[in-house]
């Protein structure tokens, strides 16, 4: 039997989400001892540092909204979205894009929070213009083949159960979804058994003619590439998407003040 004692206190205030999701996006640039530039192409945001003496390259674009973005029943969906492009896009289909992103020596990556979900990879300067291609046809022209749904579908469903399975993580989840009873974190951007269940790849196709759009991201550059590389390799392809009318907000105000205990 577990005891699990909740107590919510209101939330920093939109102030400090603010300032805090800031902080987070730009670390990588602040990291390196300068000042990022802050521009705008054709409605996309850009954070970047120009590093000339730096052989690597660092990228993350970022989806803003997180679990705003989702509803129980498409949880998970996002992330789960982002991992299905590694398996496949329109220009490299099947494992040709995993053998092209081997060719790069880039270190691609994905993921989800409450606030983001992130697609990037780390490289070389040399190599930046073809992993980006890779990139952007993840982001742009993801195949979501049924196969590699499925197989990505059951890696995460095999994390979710072993998560039912294990005492701390049960009551961590158990814990968020009280405390955020009717907040839009209450919603997990990993996904729930129902919800990854449930979702078909007509479902994640309309997700994607639907959120990713331009004016949702915000896309962080830092090392060996100038300003005008990245503007032209983002029209390339990126720029090929709706810019749509998204519009980032400070998440709700969290407050509660309620002590609660659950025994299970």
């Amino acid at each position: 039997m577990r005891r699990i004692s909740i107590r919510t206190a209101h939330a920093a205030g939109s102030v400090g989400v603010a300032a805090l999701a800031f902080a987070a996006v730009c670390a990588p640039l602040t990291a390196q001892g300068a000042d990022p530039q802050l521009y705008d192409v054709d409605g996309l945001q850009v954070g970047q540092i120009v590093l000339p003496n730096d052989d690597l390259v660092a990228v993350q674009l970022y989806l803003l909204g997180g679990s705003r973005e989702l509803m129980p029943a498409t949880a998970g969906i996002e992330r789960l979205l982002l991992s299905v492009s590694e398996r496949g896009t329109v220009g490299y289909p099947g494992d040709s894009l995993r053998n092209e992103e081997v060719r790069t020596g880039s270190r691609f990556f994905s993921g989800a929070t409450a606030d983001w979900s992130v697609i990037g990879f780390t490289g070389l300067r040399e190599e930046f213009d073809h992993s980006w291609e890779l990139l952007s046809e993840r982001v742009v022209r993801p195949s979501v083949d049924s196969a590699a749904l499925e197989v990505t579908r059951n890696q995460f469903l095999t994390a979710v159960r072993a998560d039912h399975e294990d005492p701390d993580a049960s009551a961590r989840a158990l814990a968020e979804k009280l405390a955020f009873e009717g907040h839009p974190y209450a919603v997990d951007v990993d996904g729930t058994e129902e919800s990854l269940t449930s979702l078909t790849a007509d479902d994640l196709r309309a997700f994607h003619e639907q959120r990713f759009i331009r004016s949702r991201m915000l896309l962080v550059v830092a090392g060996g590439v100038d300003r005008l590389a990245v503007e032209a390799a983002v029209r390339r392809k990126l720029g090929t998407l709706p810019l749509g009318s998204y519009t980032w907000t400070p998440p709700p105000i969290w407050s509660h003040e309620e002590a609660r205990v659950v025994v299970e």
